[in-house]
């Protein structure tokens, strides 16, 4: 069974997308990590914990930084409480209040990648926002599908190259990082790489 990211109801639901598209996309972009590798798969940068039930995605955009805070329900389903745009690098704790307030609530609200779906259909600035992070999140998705794949954990994989865990969370966040750097990665893991450029859409 695949995890689903679903919002706790229409109230939620208003609040995410009352933020930047650029932010709105890439956090969505961590969903859809969460969706098809499972969220025990995906760390970070894209997600952590917070406090007690409570762990966030983090998304990024042209003016700053952007969190959901989320718990898990039965099913695998990750419940997202709270979405806003962060002024420090550490969470604020009025903002963990909010969402432990909310983590008891029922849950109304719909799943995030009908939402996702809707706004790729019918909103040009959002789907550019998307769109743009696919070259990063396409290394991603490589990285964590190979790892998972093999059966390592970034941990595991840390060892195996040399490295700390934290190191190995920035080459799988698909920013900045080298050909060779995704050669060793590939061979700390036994898989080969290949390279194909491919022709630009019609």
């Amino acid at each position: 069974m695949e995890w689903t990211v679903e919002f706790l109801d229409d109230r939620v639901e208003a609040e995410f997308a009352a933020l930047p598209v650029d932010f709105q996309a890439s956090i969505l972009r961590v969903a859809d990590l969460i969706r098809k590798y499972g969220l025990e798969h995906v760390g970070m940068p894209y997600v952590r914990h917070v406090q007690g039930k409570i762990w966030e995605m983090r998304g990024r955009g042209h003016d700053g930084i952007a969190r959901s805070l989320y718990v898990t329900a039965k099913g695998r389903r990750v419940i997202i409480l709270r979405s806003f745009v962060k002024k420090t690098q550490r969470t604020p704790g009025d903002e963990v209040l909010i969402a432990r307030k909310g983590k008891g609530g029922t849950i109304m609200g719909r799943n995030a990648f009908d939402y996702h779906n809707e706004k790729m259909r019918g909103n040009a600035e959002y789907k550019a926002a998307y769109d743009a992070l696919e070259p990063e999140f396409s290394i991603a998705d490589a990285l964590i599908r190979a790892r998972v794949e093999a059966g390592f954990t970034q941990a595991e994989v840390a060892a195996r190259l040399g490295v700390t865990q934290p190191a190995v969370a920035r080459m799988e966040s698909g920013r900045n990082i080298s050909l060779k750097s995704v050669a060793r990665y590939a061979g700390a893991i036994g898989r080969p790489i290949t390279l194909e450029i491919m022709p630009k859409p019609l």
